[in-house]
């Protein structure tokens, strides 16, 4: 150009734009490195760059590929987000679907209202639609909620009856029903709002999320069968029904619990000037998310203990049991979180391991009569017998949190595990990783 400037807006002494974001605060310029750097990186994902909503979830993006504040100096800049900045502010934006500029963005001639994409037009009762329909949605949301404790209670209400239809296998079919009703209406819940996880979650996850469950309801009374307890008249007993409706209902908490943490994490994103002051704000946000939810649970629990004290007459819930049902209900609401912010392998195996540990009790409570084996077992069967049925699930599903518990401190610490709450669309992240040579 005749102004001594380049096209990509360099100036011919290879040095930057100062009005370029970030740049005041750039160090100088290495000896044998490019005079502008940041042309690697547009190249590179010029797609992530077009297509992010804002400077965001081009950090995310590019944190995902392990880009740190160290590897940012190497392009003249002091952290990953003023990085982030002025590749926002190069590269153009892609006025696709989903753009920043699509009907109702910022440029748009209303406000976006509602996942259907309803444009508001601006005006005097705008503000009071939009509020109406809010209202509206929470009242939905709120329902959708409730679905999987009410249908819970109503088999703590029902179910101790059905012994009357029948014996052997017909008498499982009110259980069967009640089973896939209780199934649906959490699948419901979970397939929308703040736990949908991208892709629909694993397989995996829910089998073991099933064998948690059910071990909750019928894997006591099995355990102390095995153990020498004499059988019980009705597969699942109302206590275990009891706990069963305190954990569906927990549903509603976990769902505040962890759209709070996402809010609050991108309020943190949008703040911070690096990776490590990110991290440091995130991990008391998500400590505090879990310890609401725990509380939540607890209080569901004691109202729990105390109706099945007022209406089992006086055969309350025994405290192992709360205590096992309390960690399964923190494993579930880790693993769930860790799925939706992208990491569903981790919640899956700390669950997998948790139903490996209860099917080992289950084993060797099975076992231990044999001749063969009765000397080595039986102190294990013992072990297991003070332990008790609710012990038991205590010990497999609590240490299980605690290990997913660190784990997600570390991983909900790193910038691309809140894209979506950043606003990140339908970008992907960055397809190729940086040369080897920028990391060391």
């Amino acid at each position: 150009m005749s102004d001594g400037t380049a096209a990509d807006g360099t100036a011919a002494d290879g040095t930057a734009d100062r009005h370029r974001p970030g740049a005041e605060d750039r160090p100088p310029v290495p000896a044998g490195r490019p005079a502008d750097p940041v042309t690697v990186l547009i190249d590179r994902y010029r797609r992530l760059c077009g297509r992010a909503v804002d400077p965001l979830e081009i950090a995310a993006g590019l944190e995902a590929v392990g880009v740190t504040d160290r590897v940012a100096a190497r392009f003249r800049h002091r952290d990953v987000f003023s990085l982030a900045e002025e590749l926002h502010a190069r590269v153009p934006r892609d006025d696709g679907p989903g753009g920043a500029d699509g009907p109702g963005g910022a440029d748009g001639p209303g406000v976006t209202d509602g996942p259907t994409g309803a444009c508001v037009p601006a005006g005097t009762g705008g503000r009071g639609v939009r509020a109406g329909r809010r209202f509206l949605r929470g009242c939905r949301a709120a329902g959708r909620y409730l679905l999987p404790g009410a249908a819970c209670a109503g088999a703590a209400v029902v179910l101790p009856g059905a012994v009357a239809v029948g014996h052997g296998p017909r008498a499982l079919l009110p259980y069967a029903a009640a089973t896939v009703v209780i199934a649906a209406a959490l699948a419901l819940c979970l397939r929308r709002g703040p736990l949908r996880a991208p892709g629909g979650g694993r397989a995996d996850g829910a089998l073991c999320t099933g064998w948690l469950l059910g071990f909750a309801v019928a894997g006591g009374d099995l355990l102390a069968v095995l153990l020498g307890a004499p059988r019980p008249a009705r597969p699942f007993s109302s206590s275990a029904l009891t706990v069963l409706t305190a954990l569906a209902l927990a549903v509603g908490p976990a769902a505040l619990s962890a759209r709070r943490f996402a809010a609050r994490a991108a309020a943190q994103l949008g703040r911070s000037r690096g990776l490590e002051e990110f991290a440091a704000g995130v991990r008391p946000l998500f400590a505090a998310a879990t310890a609401a939810f725990g509380l939540a649970l607890a209080a569901l629990l004691a109202a729990a203990h105390l109706l099945a004290a007022h209406l089992l007459a006086g055969r309350s819930v025994p405290a192992g049991v709360l205590a096992g049902a309390a960690a399964l209900g923190i494993l579930l609401f880790l693993a769930r979180l860790l799925a939706v912010h992208g990491f569903p392998g981790a919640g899956a195996a700390a669950c997998a391991a948790a139903c490996a540990a209860e099917a080992a009790a289950l084993a060797v409570a099975g076992l231990h009569r044999l001749p063969a084996v009765e000397p080595r077992l039986r102190p294990v069967a013992e072990f297991l017998h003070d332990l008790g049925p609710g012990g038991v699930q205590a010990a497999a599903c609590g240490s299980a949190a605690l290990a997913l518990a660190a784990g997600a401190c570390r991983v909900l610490a790193r910038a691309s595990a809140h894209r979506a709450a950043a606003g990140a669309g339908p970008a992907g992240p960055p397809a190729s990783p940086l040369p080897k040579e920028l990391f060391t």
